[in-house]
C-alpha cells in the first residue's frame, strides 16, 4: 500500500508572476510524481488554494492537474484548510467536491456534547480514512475538545487520521501556544495521522500513537516560507513509512547585507555586485541596519530590482524592514496609550490627503472589528455600513457644504420660501424636489461606492 501525503500548496498565493508560478509548478510536479510512484491514492491535507475564492485561471490550472490522477485511477482525498474556509458562504472546494474533482474526507455529525466523525473508505486498499477541516484563527480547536471518538475506536481496519491544525508538541517555537492542539485530543489507534498547516517538514513517530507527519508546503506562500532553508516537496508513506520527495523548482539566492554606518550609495553598491550571479534564480534579498546617512529609500530599490532582472534573474524580493536611518526622531509614546500613538498618526496621514481626520478616525473605528467566522458576508457588510455609513455621509455632507456659494444659497432659500402661486406650480415643485431626492440619493451612493468593506483579506 502506498500514498501521497501533500499540505498547503497555496495556489495563487504570490503576487509576483512567476513566483506564482513557481508555486503553481512545484503542486503540478508533486501529482506528476504521485503518478510516477504509482500510488493507490492522494490525500491533501488543506490549503490547496491561498483563497477560498481564487481567479478562474488558478481553478482551471489546478482542476486539469487533479483530473489527471482521476484519468490515471488515482483518487483524491482532501480537508480543508484555513485559507480554504469562507465564513457564511461555500468554499470553493464545496464546489469541486461535489463535481468529483476530490472527495472530502470530513464527515462530521454535530451531537448534543459536541461531534462525532465518521469514517470514509479508499476502495482500492479498504484504508478507513477520518478528517477534520481547519478554521482561521486556530478555532477548529472547538472541535477537538467536544469531538466522541468512541466509534473511531471501533474500527478494526487500517486508518488515518487527516487534519489542518497544529500539534502542540510539534509546533515549531513562532507558533503562538494558543493557536496549537495537544495530541491527547487526537483520536487514538490510528495508523498515520497526516497533517497540514505547518509549513515545514515535520515526521514524528511519537509514542503509543505511530507517525505523525507534516509535508510542509511544496514551495511557499510567503517570504518568510522561501527564507527558511527547509526541504521543500511531499511525502509518500509506503507500509506506513514516511519518506520526503523534494521538489526543487527553483534555486535561490539569499542575500543578506549589513547596512550599518554605512550611506545609501554604499548599500547600493555592496548589493549590485551580487548580481552577476543571479542567473536563473530567485533572489530573497534582506537588509538590516541604522545607515550613517541619508534614507533608507536613497538606497534606490527600483534600480536595483531591474539591474537583478536584467542579469537574468526570475525576480527578486526585498525585505528591508531591518533598516533605518540615524536621522529619523523617533517618537516615544506611552504603552498604555496606544489611542494617542493613532491619532497623532492620522493627523500625519490626513495632512495631505483629500479625507478629513473625522472620517478616517469614524472609518477605523468602524472597521476594527474584522468579520466573525459565524457571520455571513450579508450580515458583515450590513454592521459595518450601520456604523460607517453615517460617517461617510457626514463628510459627503460637509464636503458639499465647503462648495456652496453664500450667495447662491441665500437666493435658492429665498427661492424656496416663497409659496407656490398655484396648484400647478405646487406640483410642478413636488416633482422637481423628489428628482432631486432621487439624483442626491444617487450621487451619495456612488461617492460610497469609493469605500469597499469586503470582510475577506
Amino acid at each position: 500500500m502506498r500514498f501521497a501525503h501533500i499540505a498547503d500548496c497555496h495556489l495563487g498565493a504570490f503576487r509576483d508572476k512567476a513566483l506564482r508560478e513557481l508555486n503553481f509548478k512545484a503542486f503540478e510536479r508533486a501529482l506528476e510524481m504521485c503518478m510516477e510512484e504509482k500510488v493507490d491514492f492522494v490525500l491533501i491535507c488543506g490549503d490547496i488554494f491561498h483563497n477560498p475564492l481564487p481567479s478562474m485561471d488558478i481553478v482551471r490550472r489546478a482542476v486539469d492537474a487533479l483530473m489527471t490522477l482521476h484519468s490515471n485511477d488515482i483518487p483524491v482525498y482532501a480537508v480543508f484548510g484555513s485559507h480554504d474556509f469562507s465564513p457564511g458562504t461555500s468554499s470553493l472546494l464545496d464546489v469541486l467536491g461535489s463535481a468529483k474533482v476530490f472527495k472530502k474526507a470530513v464527515n462530521f455529525i454535530p451531537t448534543d456534547e459536541g461531534g462525532r466523525l465518521e469514517s470514509i473508505v479508499d476502495e482500492g486498499t479498504g484504508v478507513h480514512i477520518a478528517g477534520l477541516s481547519g478554521l482561521k484563527g486556530g478555532k477548529e480547536g472547538e472541535y477537538y475538545s467536544g469531538l466522541d471518538l468512541s466509534n473511531l475506536s471501533d474500527i478494526e481496519s487500517d486508518k488515518i487520521f487527516a487534519f489542518h491544525t497544529t500539534v502542540s508538541e510539534l509546533k515549531p517555537a513562532y507558533i503562538p501556544d494558543k493557536y496549537s492542539i495537544p495530541l491527547s485530543l487526537f483520536p487514538k489507534g490510528f495508523n498515520y495521522y497526516a497533517g497540514g498547516h505547518i509549513h515545514e517538514p515535520i515526521m514524528n513517530d511519537v509514542k503509543d500513537m505511530g507517525w505523525v507527519v507534516y509535508p510542509g508546503a511544496p514551495f511557499g506562500s510567503s517570504y518568510t516560507d522561501l527564507e527558511m532553508e527547509v526541504d521543500r516537496g511531499f511525502v509518500i508513506v509506503e507500509d506506513w513509512e514516511p519518506r520526503m520527495v523534494p521538489l526543487d523548482v527553483a534555486e535561490f539566492n539569499r542575500i543578506n547585507i549589513n547596512a550599518e554606518g554605512c550611506t545609501p550609495a554604499e548599500v547600493s553598491s555592496s548589493i549590485l555586485e551580487y548580481s552577476k550571479s543571479c542567473s536563473g534564480k530567485v533572489v530573497l534579498l534582506k537588509i538590516k541596519g541604522i545607515l550613517r546617512s541619508g534614507r533608507p529609500g536613497d538606497v534606490g530599490f527600483p534600480e536595483i530590482r531591474q539591474a537583478f532582472l536584467d542579469s537574468g534573474a526570475l525576480t527578486i524580493l526585498v525585505n528591508r524592514y531591518g533598516l533605518s536611518s540615524s536621522q529619523v526622531t523617533k517618537a516615544s509614546v506611552s504603552k498604555d496609550e496606544p489611542e494617542v500613538m493613532e491619532s497623532r498618526i492620522l493627523e500625519d496621514m490626513c495632512k495631505d490627503s483629500a479625507f478629513s481626520l473625522d472620517l478616517c478616525q469614524g472609518l477605523l473605528s468602524g472597521l476594527r472589528h474584522g468579520k466573525d467566522h459565524e457571520e455571513t458576508q450579508e450580515q458583515y457588510n450590513q454592521r459595518i455600513w450601520e456604523y460607517v455609513g453615517p460617517v461617510i455621509e457626514r463628510w459627503i455632507s460637509s464636503e458639499k457644504n465647503d462648495e456652496i456659494d453664500p450667495l447662491a444659497s441665500k437666493k435658492e432659500e429665498k427661492e424656496v420660501m416663497e409659496p407656490p402661486a398655484n396648484k400647478k406650480e405646487k406640483d410642478d415643485m413636488e416633482k422637481d424636489d423628489h428628482t432631486s431626492k432621487i439624483q442626491a440619493n444617487t450621487s451619495r451612493k456612488e461617492q460610497v461606492g469609493l469605500f469597499d468593506f469586503g470582510g475577506e483579506e
